[in-house]
């Protein structure tokens, strides 16, 4: 398993880029660039919304080569900071048999009994991820998005 913390900020796109480009930034960066890369993330859940009301977010989204299926937990107590669930699939549709961690994997299958999964929206963004060392031994992923959501069906 691996906790993920992310600050998620919205504005205007002018402004991100202002943000992304500031001094500020540049410097955190050192000689590290920029990278942007193009994704196309499904998130999926049943008719009734089985997983959202457990409180768990299953999504595909293209990555390298091939497909990732995160599943992430959500915490009342830190909304900030979840654990999540990554693995790879054959292809853009969930494969539960491949959570890596046994309880939560019998948890999702539990709650999918019954019910049928199907892509709920889409998300297609351009991402550009920026590596930030602000002091000695830490690194900070700041990752700017820039896309369109739509709903399936």
């Amino acid at each position: 398993m691996h906790s993920e913390t992310e600050l998620k900020f919205v504005g205007d796109e002018e402004v991100i880029v202002q943000l992304r480009q500031s001094r500020v930034l540049q410097d955190m960066a050192g000689n590290r660039r920029a990278r942007t890369v193009s994704q196309h993330a499904t998130y999926f859940d049943t008719a009734d919304q089985s997983l959202w009301n457990a409180g768990y977010i299953l999504r595909v989204r293209n990555e390298s080569d091939g497909y990732s299926q995160t599943l992430k937990r959500l915490c009342n107590d830190d909304l900030a900071t979840r654990p999540e669930f990554k693995s790879e699939v054959s292809i853009c549709s969930p494969e539960i048999d491949t959570i890596p961690d046994s309880k939560t994997r019998w948890k999702i299958s539990q709650l999918l009994k019954g019910h049928t999964l199907a892509p709920i929206f889409e998300i297609v963004t351009k991402r550009t991820k920026l590596v930030l060392a602000p002091k000695k031994g830490v690194e900070i992923e700041a990752a700017f998005d820039s896309g369109t959501l739509s709903l399936c069906g």
